[in-house]
């Protein structure tokens, strides 16, 4: 049987990345190259700016700035995610050195390795990389407890096709909820969005590039995009200063740091054209013949056809159902989260 040094099972911007640094070790990647990325609306825009989108490979080599000369790609702000797509097909064919386009069916331990059986075959792998993202990680809430097809995660893009005239529900406060509604009602629903507390904007303060002291304020501020407000952005930058707090600390600056919001150009797609329903939870869903009646926190009663849950992503070993029941148990989790060590492994080798 085939022997690797490194199975990396996912074949995103992390499995990618994983790949191209592993420089003398034979490794195979796993899985549809960025099939998260493919399912997004194209449109959408990301909060991430085109400079803090970049991989590298070895050397530094493989990075954004190194794709826009080599294949004259057009810097945009905001990128979509085509444009991140076209950059890592083209990292991918660069710097991965072998990349398998199927998923893995089971990873079991084999004597001194572990067995990687997927539809290309089998192999025995060294060591196995887990990089499968947060889409099997959609969070369902404890009042979704009915089996209904009309029940669907908000990052679902592929139910936004036939939403004309269709009262639409939308649960959340994050990019992914407040994006389904966005685009729920561009594609003709009547939607609703409901907020368990209030919904944050985020505030546009990137200044314009010939704005040479604002702008080099605002990199004073704002050293990385998306990772919290001043100050907080510069420790967590920093992990292992960040992992000398203690755990009830951590969790707390995490919350902050982390907050539920959306982009300002979902602001301005969603103002006065949808109902946004703050500080109102979900009690219980009754399906109700073609509709779904949903019981409300205010005592009111939302009659709809498709709701759409954003609300969020929880961390389940069980949910990587490719590993062996044997392995999985051997994996320590604290607070619903694998306990890793420095080098990002986990306590089962």
């Amino acid at each position: 049987m085939e022997r690797v040094d490194v199975a990396i099972v996912g074949a995103g911007p992390y499995g990618l990345a994983t790949a191209a640094h592993s420089v003398g070790l034979r490794s195979v990647v796993f899985g549809s190259p960025m099939s998260t990325w493919r399912r997004m609306q194209p449109d959408m825009q990301l909060r991430g700016s085109w400079d803090h989108m970049t991989l590298t490979g070895p050397a530094d080599r493989g990075t954004i700035w190194e794709y826009e000369r080599e294949t004259g790609a057009a810097k945009r702000d905001p990128m979509t995610p085509p444009d991140f797509i076209s950059y890592l097909d083209w990292f991918r064919e660069r710097y991965v050195p072998c990349h398998v386009n199927a998923d893995v069916d089971t990873i079991s331990q084999n004597g001194d390795g572990l067995h990687v059986r997927s539809a290309a075959g089998d192999l025995i792998a060294g060591t196995v990389v887990i990089a499968v993202g947060i889409t099997p990680f959609s969070g369902r809430p404890s009042f979704a407890t009915i089996d209904d097809d009309r029940i669907a995660p908000a990052t679902d893009r592929d139910r936004f096709g036939d939403l004309a005239g269709v009262r639409v529900a939308v649960v959340g406060a994050g990019q992914s909820a407040v994006e389904a509604a966005a685009f729920a009602f561009r594609a003709g629903a009547k939607v609703t969005l409901l907020v368990r507390g209030e919904l944050h904007w985020f505030t546009p303060r990137k200044p314009r590039e010939d704005q040479r002291l604002r702008w080099w304020l605002y990199r004073l501020a704002y050293p990385e995009q998306g990772v919290g407000p001043p100050v907080l952005n510069r420790i967590v930058g920093h992990p292992d200063l960040y992992a000398t707090f203690p755990g009830r600390i951590r969790d707390r600056l995490t919350a902050r740091i982390m907050r539920s919001g959306a982009s300002p150009w979902l602001q301005r797609a969603i103002k006065d054209k949808i109902e946004i329903r703050q500080h109102t939870e979900i009690r219980s869903i009754e399906p109700r013949g073609s509709q779904l009646a949903l019981r409300l926190s205010d005592g009111s009663t939302l009659q709809v056809d498709r709701l759409f849950l954003g609300t969020g992503y929880r961390f389940s070993v069980d949910q990587l159902d490719f590993l062996d029941p044997a392995l999985r148990s051997g994996i320590s989790v604290r607070n619903d989260w694998p306990v890793l060590d420095r080098s990002f492994r986990s306590s089962d080798p």
